[in-house]
């Protein structure tokens, strides 16, 4: 590809930016990134992606963060999702509720992505309660966004309120994953409510076939 260039192609470039992060040479992604002649913002999402992925959130992933506000590029939900997901991680509940303060100026906070990864960073930084407003103000929400909501409150020791999420969740006819229902269980036997524990089994049992499938 050096040979003909093609290499400094921008559409060629974040492919081998995502190849080096598929197969683990994150050491070769900043120079796929460097030699494009434009970067586009499919570009430093993929780079940002490669850094929190591979653990470099803090290293890394906040500085390419910065770069891409200073280059003038334009940010979008993605952009968002994945420096949420490395705040959460980070336990930086500053830089979170910086980058919540840029999703709405930017109009992205109505996002299903966004909403989501705005419910794990609170979530994971501790402040359930600011993860349950956000989760409140969306209008959709999606089974992962749900299943974020219930672990939260399970890690954070909100067991009932966890349970109560779930109720909620099957109330408005949403389809729960295997790790919601991991997690519920959970609940269920660090309260020892068995009674619940044994509906929320019966709930498995009927949806077996329907829960398999998504480990095929």
């Amino acid at each position: 590809m050096r040979i003909t260039g093609a290499h400094q192609n921008p559409y060629l470039a974040s492919k081998l930016v995502y190849l080096y992060f598929a197969c683990g040479s994150i050491v070769y992604v900043p120079t796929a990134f460097d030699e494009a002649s434009r970067r586009s913002m499919f570009m430093w999402n993929s780079l940002l992606r490669a850094y929190v992925k591979n653990g470099f959130c803090e290293t890394k992933a906040m500085e390419i963060y910065n770069q891409m506000k200073l280059s003038g590029t334009e940010l979008n939900n993605f952009t968002f999702s994945i420096m949420l997901k490395a705040c959460g991680i980070l336990m930086d509940l500053q830089q979170g509720m910086e980058i919540h303060g840029q999703v709405i100026k930017t109009g992205y906070e109505l996002d299903v992505f966004v909403g989501g990864a705005l419910v794990h960073m609170y979530c994971r930084c501790r402040f359930v309660e600011d993860a349950n407003q956000v989760f409140k103000e969306m209008r959709h929400r999606d089974v992962v966004t749900w299943t974020a909501m219930i672990a939260g409150l399970v890690h954070n020791g909100f067991h009932g309120e966890a349970l109560e999420c779930f109720r909620q969740l099957h109330v408005e006819e949403h389809k729960p994953n295997l790790e919601t229902m991991a997690l519920v269980l959970l609940a269920c036997g660090i309260l020892a409510a068995l009674r619940k524990g044994k509906e929320i089994h019966g709930y498995i049992v009927r949806g077996i076939p329907t829960l398999l499938c998504e480990l095929l």
